[in-house]
């Protein structure tokens, strides 16, 4: 299935436009936006400029709409596949599409056939480099279990290179497997704190003052 994907990414194309405005965010010069397919008219961004992208998904299997992300006037497409057989078992996975130099590589992955995104967001403080936050959350029993993992951004051939590097791996336990719902082993109401962009943004805004 992931093979098949991958062999048409470069030979078809499929117009995109976006939907409601609510679904922007803004950070400095940092914008993602949600994206939708539209079969029978033509695509434009903010800007008034058509954008392709490849058609080789069906958006109702999507773990997440595609994310259209711009950043210092360049531009890139996260899509979202959904899980698949693979070596380390049912995993779904990032991929990112420079829209300067219209190509693909692979961001990252969402391990386990449950795991959902919760949300795609970017982060960027004061003079830092921007990132893109992907929050996962998976359910099981009584009980969801959020996770955030950062991705980096990078400038490349007039377009954005996204990827997950082993130094964007968030080892943070308040945002690593955090629980909410059910009793710890104490007996205790687990609540977890970190389950939507806002709070997660405040996390590391109080981190880095």
């Amino acid at each position: 299935m992931r093979k098949k994907f991958l062999k048409v990414f470069s030979f078809i194309l499929a117009m995109v436009i976006f939907s409601n405005t609510d679904a922007v965010t803004r950070i400095n010069q940092l914008k993602l936006s949600t994206i939708d397919v539209d079969y029978s008219s033509s695509g434009i961004d903010s800007s008034g400029e058509e954008i392709k992208y490849p058609n080789f998904y069906d958006k109702h299997v999507m773990l997440h709409p595609p994310i259209l992300v711009e950043y210092n006037n360049k531009k890139s497409i996260l899509f979202f596949l959904p899980p698949v057989e693979s070596g380390s078992g049912q995993q779904g996975l990032i991929l990112n599409y420079n829209l300067g130099n219209n190509k693909m590589n692979v961001v990252g992955f969402v391990h386990g056939i449950n795991e959902q995104i919760q949300s795609v967001f970017g982060y960027k403080y004061n003079n830092d480099d921007a990132t893109i936050l992907v929050l996962t959350k998976n359910t099981s029993d009584n009980q969801i279990t959020y996770s955030t993992f950062t991705n980096s951004i990078l400038e490349e051939n007039g377009g954005l290179y996204i990827k997950q590097f082993l130094d964007d791996e968030i080892n943070i336990s308040p945002l690593s497997n955090c629980i909410d719902g059910g009793t710890d082993h104490l007996g205790n109401k687990q609540v977890c704190k970190y389950k939507d962009a806002a709070s997660i943004k405040k996390f590391f805004d109080d981190m880095n003052r």
